[in-house]
């Protein structure tokens, strides 16, 4: 062997097939094919923000979160995990609670060195394979030292996902000035996530009185990605950000710029 970066399939003990990458001459290292113990089949995200004044009397903004998913088992599990991140900075975060009663979540509570919090919700039992539940977390925090960056985003987290949608919801006295559906891939690292689709964005036709809404919904989007919203607030001067790709029509269909996903 040349000793280049080539990858070739090889076989576990069990006849299954496994994974390996040569390293330099007869070296190679095996990195076997692990699927997912659970498929989300609908993931449903939502943010609703909110301006409130601190009490030192300066305003900054309130984020409520909720992340809802339905799973299915591909073997027995009694943890379903799911992780997050936020980029603003408060004194202090209220605590992670489970949406449904009948769960526990285990909160990892400090973010690791990729900037995520890693939580885990566990079933209180055994969920057989091929079986269904819903789970879900919420969350509040405020970003009163330090402005969250103006974007939502939820990823598949490497995982097949059947359905997934992203909504942010704003009080229309405090509306965004423009909004878009972005995309983000992973990087080669895998340390961060790399902008790669870009499309201007309209409210949702269904927003309650008085609300702003901003929504995305996907089928079978690509597990690399994550999608959401990124948004301008009314004193922010408009720029395009370095690196991001050239703003699409407005109206134009999102989905025909996203990454495909996995068939």
């Amino acid at each position: 062997m040349d000793g280049s970066d080539r990858r070739w399939l090889s076989r576990r003990r069990d006849g299954t097939p496994g994974e390996g990458r040569w390293v330099c001459g007869d070296c190679w290292t095996a990195h076997p094919r692990v699927s997912p113990d659970f498929l989300i089949e609908e993931l449903d995200g939502s943010l609703v923000v909110t301006r409130v004044k601190g009490a030192d009397g300066r305003s900054h903004h309130r984020y409520a979160y909720t992340r809802q998913q339905r799973v299915r088992a591909t073997r027995q599990i009694r943890l379903v995990g799911i992780r997050s991140h936020w980029s603003g900075q408060n004194r202090t975060v209220e605590e992670a609670t489970s949406l449904f009663p009948e769960h526990r979540l285990l909160d990892g509570a400090v973010a690791e060195e990729d900037g995520r919090v890693y939580r885990w919700l566990y079933l209180l039992g055994p969920l057989a394979r091929g079986r269904r539940v819903s789970v879900g977390i919420r969350q509040v925090f405020e970003d009163a030292y330090a402005p969250m960056k103006p974007y939502y985003r939820e990823s598949c987290e490497e995982r097949p996902v059947g359905k997934l949608s992203v909504r942010v919801q704003f009080d229309h006295a405090d509306a965004p000035a423009e909004a878009w559906h972005v995309v983000w891939r992973r990087t080669r690292s895998g340390s961060s996530r790399q902008e790669v689709a870009r499309t201007r964005c309209r409210p949702s036709a269904d927003q309650a009185a008085g609300k702003v809404v901003y929504a995305l919904t996907l089928r079978r989007p690509d597990p690399e990605c994550a999608y959401g919203i990124w948004w301008r607030w009314p004193e922010e001067t408009p720029r395009r950000l370095a690196g991001t790709p050239a703003r699409r029509a407005p109206g134009e269909d999102v989905s025909r710029t996203l990454p495909r996903g996995r068939r």
